[in-house]
């Protein structure tokens, strides 16, 4: 800005350096200072006054004597503008004054600027310093008595005293003269000549943990001031509240939340000194989740904005108890702070409530309750001293552990106490098991229920039979089930049973499911003299069914559901299931050379017919190569057949040799187009047709047929990864190729890829080679051919690469995409159906690019919704369509088609070329006995 520079017409020695000090060198600080106008006013009294207009275009701070942390600043900013005044002229009476680009600035090392965030507070983003405007103006007189013009009355908006987490805001006066004290300051008991800030009203905030809303008249301050290296005073205050044990909180004052958990502030004492805290003292009451009952606790502030907690000295012993489910004598309880984590940990005697039994007390070594409601126990499951029996749903359950957590159900979290040991399902039999996970849950609203996560079942008469299996029980609002599976064996003929079954009960419907798999002990000859039965199988369902979609619905072969697996089945009213099935083989082995297993199924309504199968060769044991489903269902017009094979050798981690494969077959009567061929598949590749020799030599193939067009690729290489010593060596070769056919519209597309890698390395010396190749050719609309070699050197320096791309192309004219979609909206104010409008193809078939119009109807007419007659109709299309054209029947008098023509669309491009779709004319015919 254009003026004379301040230091080339005014002495520095006129500038007060005993109330003022630069911060930084006097002459630096003022270089770029410049008078902008200079005005001279003989006063009334025939005093002079002088005033200085300058610029400040970067800011000026002085350092307030005998305020540590307060500076006083010039210009800066968007104002840089500040009016100096001096009137009288003589020592013993005179006045300066300045005027506007002025603030009050405070060092963050005392104030760290905040704002309000929710329920807390976080760093100011847009101020790094907390700065008080005196744009009013501000005069000194002869006395050294400093007067604010606009008035001694400032807001400091929230700041955090150093790091403690303790913030205040409030209205506050400078009391900055030397021979002259405010009010408030004399109130403290200063003395005339000190300096510092006073405050007129303040609020104070404890730490973002603690949460508790503190009103300025709930607090006492005493010597409460900003002085030389910050604030110093006391800060007090007391709270009334009391806790409701009806609904488990507390009411009153000073109530909030500690970490989120229910807390009671009852009293706060809080020391400062120049900004260090130096004492506090906070008491309340701490509500403990779980049992939901208040402790009372003594809090301490620290400086980093931390709190200590510890259970008050109240000189008895703490009792906690969840009425009818557990009391806790508390020996030492223990608070932790992680992160933004806080949790109790409970150690001492632990008594269990539950069932009117006589439970003995028995020694707890941590409960550990979080903030967010989750508890856990330390070492996991209590072993008690002594089994206890109880009643559950008419069952005897003996009780040999106990345990305690939080789990959440349907968005609600429950907390629990868990029990396991042994139960016995029939008194009238010797047949016993064992619990694992039963549960007694309770949401916040002390909502109870039941839960049990699994029970062992294992029954002996020696040299007769055993019997061992599982069955965990589902615990629902409208649903109580139990479901599972056992072993049979009969000892003295060596015959096996093997049973799945469901039992359960809606809210209006009993339902059962049982799998019953007979094996017996030698085969028994069938009509040809080298075949024998060795196994019998039944399955019964009331108000069962299945999904036999999700048994092919496996990621690896090895993991492939078998079709009476309880987990397969579910409810549903008014269905029915029957099955039989059986196993047979070669006779003179055992079923060595040759076995075979099948299952017939029928789901009622339907009928749909199931049938399972597994084969096998070569093996002694009951394990089978290959699974098959074939599925007919009548209901949808769908057939599928579903085939998996694996072969290990040796048995059973197939070391030597590891074969496995899928394939599968679909067809649909009410979906032409929904067919589909694979022998193996793409995705994932554990679907694809495998083989891995000695985890060494492998390779993958797979091919999918469907309407769209053919899919095949197939990849065979081998790696080596060892170490010998200290040297490692890694070799890697392999070869992939991929083929894709689109029959709309036809275009093929295949890449072949080799690759190879070599690595030889020890300690931090490595040298390797790496190199892939592949080409890419696709045909006929567009031609093209893409190819690509890269090369990587590989050393304990670094990498170097090099990769070289060939491209060629044809362009072509993009094929004419149909714009009409699949579906066809009948709407009314009632009902809103979808009509699936079935195309032949996409695209024209003649190699002309556009698609074959045709007046016959391609749609399944068993799949036709029935509406009102007084319907109409919506068109779907999946391009951008303008409506109408002359020349065309059943146009409007306008010349569209429809009821609600749109705009004109811009033509769509792709590419070089352009395309508008338009429609032309809707025909509307019946249907007579079979035709149009």
């Amino acid at each position: 800005m254009d003026g004379i520079p301040l230091l080339s017409s005014v002495d520095t020695e006129l500038i007060p350096l005993d109330l003022i000090n630069p911060d930084g060198d006097l002459a630096e600080l003022l270089s770029n200072v410049v008078i902008t106008d200079y005005t001279e006013t003989i006063n009334a009294d025939e005093s002079l006054t002088s005033e200085y207009s300058l610029s400040f275009d970067e800011e000026v701070s002085f350092k307030i004597m005998g305020l540590d942390g307060l500076e006083l600043t010039f210009g800066g900013g968007t104002d840089s503008m500040v009016t100096i005044g001096l009137t009288g002229g003589s020592p013993d009476s005179f006045t300066i004054y300045l005027l506007g680009a002025l603030q009050l600035k405070f060092d963050n090392n005392l104030f760290v600027p905040v704002i309000a965030s929710g329920t807390s507070f976080i760093p100011d983003p847009n101020n790094e310093h907390r700065n008080i405007s005196i744009s009013a103006g501000i005069e000194l007189d002869e006395d050294l008595t400093i007067t604010f013009t606009g008035g001694n009355s400032f807001t400091l908006d929230p700041v955090m005293i150093g790091n403690s987490g303790v913030v205040v805001e409030g209205e506050i006066a400078f009391d900055f003269s030397e021979n002259e004290a405010l009010p408030e300051s004399l109130d403290l008991g200063f003395t005339e000549a000190w300096k510092g800030v006073v405050f007129k009203t303040v609020t104070v905030h404890l730490p973002d943990d603690i949460n508790v809303a503190i009103l300025p008249n709930d607090l006492i301050f005493e010597n409460f001031h900003i002085g030389n290296g910050g604030i110093s005073g006391d800060i007090s205050g007391n709270w009334t509240n009391t806790f409701d044990e009806n609904t488990g909180t507390f009411t009153g004052a000073g109530v909030g939340d500690l970490f989120g958990i229910a807390f009671a502030l009852n009293e706060l004492g809080l020391t400062f000194y120049q900004n260090t805290l130096a004492g506090s003292t906070i008491k309340g009451s701490l509500l403990i989740p779980f049992f939901d009952l208040p402790i009372d606790v003594d809090l301490g502030l620290t400086n980093d904005g931390d709190f200590t907690i510890a259970l008050a000295d109240d000189g008895g012993l703490l009792t906690l108890e969840k009425e009818d489910v557990i009391s806790i004598d508390v020996t030492s309880l223990e608070f932790i702070k992680e992160d933004t984590t806080f949790s109790i940990k409970l150690s001492g005697k632990i008594t269990p409530l539950l069932a009117n039994l006589d439970w003995p007390s028995f020694e707890l070594k941590g409960l550990t309750i979080g903030s967010d409601g989750t508890v856990k126990v330390e070492g996991g499951w209590i072993e008690l001293p002594d089994q206890k029996a109880l009643d559950f749903h008419g069952f005897q359950i003996e009780i040999a552990q106990l345990g305690f957590g939080s789990d959440e159900i349907d968005g609600i979290l429950y907390k629990w106490v868990g029990f396991s040991g042994g139960i016995q399902i029939v008194q009238a039999l010797p047949l016993r098991g064992g619990v694992e996970g039963l549960k007694v849950m309770w949401d916040e609203n002390n909502n109870f229920k039941l839960k049990i996560g699994g029970v062992y079942l294992s029954f002996e008469i020696k040299d007769v039979l055993t019997f061992d299996g599982s069955v965990f029980f589902i615990d629902e609002v409208d649903k109580k089930e139990f479901r599972g599976s056992v072993d049979l064996t009969l000892i003295p003929i060596n015959l096996g049973i093997d049973a799945q079954f469901i039992a359960g009960k809606k809210t209006d419907y009993n339902y059962f499911y049982i799998a019953v798999d007979l094996d017996l002990p030698i085969g028994v000859p069938l009509g040809p003299p080298v075949l024998g039965l060795y196994g019998l199988a039944g399955l019964y369902g009331h108000y069962m069914t299945l999904n036999y979609q999700d048994l092919i619905d496996y990621e690896d072969v090895d993991d492939r559901p078998e079709l009476t697996d309880v987990e397969n089945w579910y409810d549903q009213k008014g269905a029915m299931a029957f099955g039989a099935g059986l196993t047979v083989g070669t006779l003179p082995d055992s079923k060595f050379t040759v076995k075979a297993k099948a299952l017939f199924v029928i789901l009622i309504p339907g009928p749909v017919l199931l049938i399972e199968g597994h084969a096998g060769m070569l093996s002694l044991n009951d394990s089978y190569m290959m699974q098959v489903l074939a599925v007919l269902d009548p209901n949808t017009g769908t057939f599928l057949l579903n085939i998996s094979a694996a072969y290990q050798f040796p048995k059973p981690n197939g070391e030597l040799l590891d074969i496995s494969g899928s394939a599968e077959a679909y067809f649909s009567t009410a979906d032409a187009n929904g067919w589909h061929l694979y022998l193996g598949e793409n995705k994932p590749e554990s679907k694809r047709i495998r083989a891995d020799i000695y985890s060494f030599f492998k390779a993958q193939t797979y091919l999918m047929l469907d309407n769209d067009g053919l899919k095949m690729g197939a990849w065979i290489g081998y790696g080596l990864d060892e170490k010998y010593g200290i040297l490692r060596v890694v070799l890697e070769a392999w070869m992939s190729g991929k083929l894709s056919i689109s029959t709309m519209p036809f275009q093929a597309k295949g890449t072949v890829t080799l690759y190879g890698n070599a690595e030889l390395s020890a300690k931090i010396v490595k040298l390797g080679i790496s190199v892939e190749a592949d080409v890419t050719v696709q045909a006929p609309r567009p031609i093209s051919i893409e190819a690509s070699l890269k090369v990587q050197l590989k050393m304990a320096v670094g990498k170097l690469k090099a990769t070289i791309k060939l491209n060629w192309a044809r362009p072509d004219v993009p094929p004419y995409s149909v714009p009409l979609s699949a579906t066809l909206g009948i709407e009314h104010r009632k009902v809103s159906q979808n009509w699936d409008i079935q195309k032949s193809s996409t695209y024209q078939l003649d190699d002309d690019g556009f698609y074959l119009g045709s007046d016959t109807a391609n749609t399944s007419f068993g799949n036709i919704p029935v509406v009102p007659p007084d319907v109409y109709m919506v068109l779907n299309f999946d391009k951008p369509v303008n409506d109408g054209s002359l020349g065309f029947d059943l146009l409007n008098s306008d010349g569209t088609v429809g009821s609600n023509p749109s705009t004109i669309n811009d033509n769509e491009r792709v590419g070089d070329y352009e395309f508008k779709y338009e429609l032309l004319g809707v025909t509307l015919e019946y249907r007579n006995i079979g035709d149009w």
